[in-house]
């Protein structure tokens, strides 16, 4: 189920952008814009937005979901400001920067507490390959020979 959970959201995803797309289409709902379907794609962007958003706090791959979320939600308010308040464009311009630096500082916080794992080779009794080799050889040498088993053969026996 764990597997599958990634589809199931998504698909809850673009079924109730869908589900609001469809209510703005026939008035039910209305924004007072001319243009209709692009909020399909305003509703499209806000959910996947907030769905890579809380899976960058939940994965170890945070700043590829960050990125990511900070652009779909990037778009989606730069078009409600602009279809919805009718502000001038410096203004959305402003907002736009505010929200970036606002992501910035999340996704700066988010890969401080990163750790690294010390390479080998940095280690406290690393030896390198040469060593090693040289360590097996030694105590090939050192090691008595086996002795091969005698065979037997069935014809020994009859006699």
């Amino acid at each position: 189920m764990k597997k599958y959970l990634n589809y199931i959201i998504s698909a809850g995803i673009v079924l109730v952008s869908f589900v609001l797309f469809m209510l703005l289409e026939f008035d039910v709902i209305s924004f007072g814009t001319k243009w209709v379907f692009p909020w399909f794609f305003v509703f499209l962007a806000i959910g996947f937005g907030l769905f890579f958003m809380v899976k960058a706090f939940m994965s170890r791959n945070k700043l590829n979901f960050i990125f990511v979320s900070t652009a779909l939600i990037l778009f989606a308010l730069i078009y409600i400001l602009a279809a919805l308040t009718r502000m001038e464009w410096y203004i959305i311009l402003v907002c736009a920067l505010a929200y970036l630096f606002f992501m910035f500082f999340i996704g700066l916080a988010a890969g401080v507490g990163r750790t690294y794992d010390k390479p080998d080779n940095e280690q406290e009794g690393y030896k390198t390959y040469f060593e090693r080799k040289a360590e097996r050889e030694a105590a090939e040498k050192n090691e008595p020979e086996e002795e091969l088993p005698e065979i037997k053969s069935f014809k020994d026996e009859d006699k």
